[in-house]
């Protein structure tokens, strides 16, 4: 189920950004029109935060579009092929 939620928050973000960026509107202009930083919507946009209800419904307003729009995710381009979801590398230090 963890991995269904990482991706169910992924397509959510890219999502999001595509329509952001189909109505014209920077992350910076986006963001202060909905009260959220800029860091905050970047990282809903990379798909490594969750917004709440009430920032749904302001991002619905600010975009003009019903809910079921952001969670059409049939829209969204192909993503290329990743490696498989594993931890990175640990770097190894030198002795």
């Amino acid at each position: 189920m963890q991995v269904e939620l990482e991706i169910l928050r992924e397509q959510f973000g890219r999502r999001l950004r595509q329509i952001r960026v189909e109505s014209g509107e920077t992350q910076e202009k986006f963001a202060e029109s909905i009260g959220m930083s800029v860091d905050m919507l970047s990282l809903i946009e990379r798909g490594r935060n969750v917004p709440s209800f009430k920032k749904v419904a302001r991002m619905m307003s600010g975009l003009k579009k019903p809910a079921k729009y952001f969670f059409d995710f049939d829209s969204l381009p192909a993503v290329e092929k990743r490696r498989a979801r594993m931890p990175p590398a640990r770097k190894h230090r030198l002795r």
